[in-house]
């Protein structure tokens, strides 16, 4: 809406046109009320939390249990009819959540692309799903990560940068802000840059530590066992490339499959490639090569090949063994999810606030 002026002063200026012939223009000054400002349409840190933990005693076992939550891929889509459409899956987030508050894992292991971001996306947007909902995400997956922390107040979570949560960041800046790209608060060179993700997830004051330089960083979770996020996704081999790349066993991510992958050399020597799936929505909310938006401005219902759930590794320090175990979280299982002979129901109250960024 525009805000009517009141004129205070006119004037006249001369100046000369393109044959050097004087021209009068009339100029006027104009005063406006002041208009409150909408905070909501600038990018800000998600809101800082409070985080409750009760007092939990830490693991007491010679081996030591990772859990990985892999693709998230959070982020709202605003539909029509004002309604929110989660990019990310609520069900299997608050399960694979109960589980690991029940586990209480030494290690977390974030697999990257946390967030979706088709805001600033290369690629063309599908809809006008995403013009206003990039603070909402990043609120909405800070507050989870909250939860996560409050959950496991023993445990040391790593988030590694992927190709969506922390290329789209750098990119955006690089390709439409580059003065901008990199800058840190004023006079605090340890700081994140404050147009990254870790900076605006707040990730240091919820005690992650963040693995960036996709796709060159990868996290040593023991001398035979490292983690990445990958960059392949092949539907029948993906494990197998990885053991042809690297000299050690790697849990990956980034296809959204469950996979297995081991492979003894001739000096008897095995190598393990494996993936829990994701936890991203599987039925074309996210925008991709398959997903569609129709006429009336409603994505498509379409199945995506991709497993939901999370996983866990038991292991020990040094040149020691490891065990994984799967935790799937299915539709077809009303999103209840199994583990070790316990039923963890979804919760309304967190798939609610998961469901609406809250």
């Amino acid at each position: 809406m525009e805000h009517e002026g009141k004129l205070v002063s006119t004037w006249e200026m001369m100046h000369k046109d393109a044959d050097s012939n004087a021209v009068i223009t009339e100029l006027h000054k104009y005063e406006y009320d002041s208009v409150p400002v909408d905070e909501r349409q600038f990018l800000s840190q998600a809101p800082p939390t409070i985080i409750n933990s009760y007092e939990i005693a830490p693991r007491r076992s010679k081996d030591l249990l990772l859990a990985d939550i892999p693709d998230i891929h959070y982020g709202l889509r605003r539909l029509p009819d004002g309604t929110l459409l989660p990019t990310h899956r609520p069900e299997v987030m608050d399960g694979f959540l109960q589980v690991m508050k029940d586990k209480q894992p030494n290690l977390i292991i974030i697999g990257g692309d946390s967030l979706d971001l088709p805001e600033i996306s290369k690629y063309d947007a599908d809809s006008r799903h995403f013009v206003d909902t990039l603070q909402l995400s990043i609120d909405g997956l800070h507050n989870y990560l909250s939860m996560l922390r409050a959950d496991n107040p023993n445990a040391e979570i790593v988030a590694l940068g992927g190709n969506h949560d922390e290329v789209r960041f750098n990119k955006f800046m690089i390709r439409n802000a580059m003065p901008l790209f990199g800058v840190k608060p004023a006079n605090m060179p340890e700081s994140f840059a404050v147009n990254s993700f870790p900076f605006l997830l707040r990730l240091e004051e919820l005690g992650i530590d963040w693995v960036s330089g996709y796709p060159a960083n990868s996290y040593k979770i023991n001398d035979r066992l490292q983690t990445v996020h990958g960059e392949f996704a092949n539907k029948t081999s993906t494990a197998a490339m990885y053991i042809a790349r690297y000299a050690i066993s790697t849990m990956f991510h980034h296809d959204h499959r469950r996979g297995y992958e081991r492979r003894v050399f001739p000096d008897g020597k095995a190598l393990e490639a494996f993936s829990f799936g994701c936890q991203a929505d599987v039925t074309g909310s996210v925008p991709s090569t398959h997903n569609g938006v129709d006429a009336m401005g409603y994505p498509t219902t379409k199945y995506e090949q991709w497993d939901n759930g999370g996983g866990f590794v038991e292991y020990r320090k040094g040149d020691s063994p490891f065990r994984i175990h799967s935790v799937p979280i299915e539709a077809q299982d009303g999103y209840e999810t199994k583990f070790n002979g316990k039923l963890y129901k979804p919760r309304p109250e967190v798939i609610e606030a998961l469901r609406n960024g809250k």
